[in-house]
């Protein structure tokens, strides 16, 4: 069964995704948002060459826009990778080495 995996800075890029959101939108919403990006994962787990390629930031790499973030992932033998998810306004080249 496909699963995904996140890296160390994938969960706090999670983590920080959901606390603003639980902040500035709410329980409900927030819960929403975050049960909404783990599908997704989910999705792209299972159909991994959804993403566009991203060589440019390092071999391999793919992204996937959700709402207003893009997850950055690798495809595996069990699915996906995810190496971070950040906010559509953040410069990846900065953030994926």
């Amino acid at each position: 069964m496909a699963r995904f995996e996140l890296s160390r800075l994938a969960l706090t890029d999670l983590h920080a995704i959901a606390d603003y959101t639980l902040e500035r939108w709410g329980r409900e919403q927030g819960l929403a948002y975050i049960e909404a990006l783990q599908g997704r994962l989910t999705e792209l787990a299972h159909q991994p060459l959804l993403g566009r390629t991203r060589d440019e930031l390092a071999q391999d790499v793919l992204c996937f826009a959700f709402e207003s973030h893009v997850v950055f992932y690798l495809g595996t033998d069990f699915g996906i990778s995810v190496v971070r998810i950040l906010h559509k306004r953040q410069a990846p080249s900065r953030h994926i080495d």
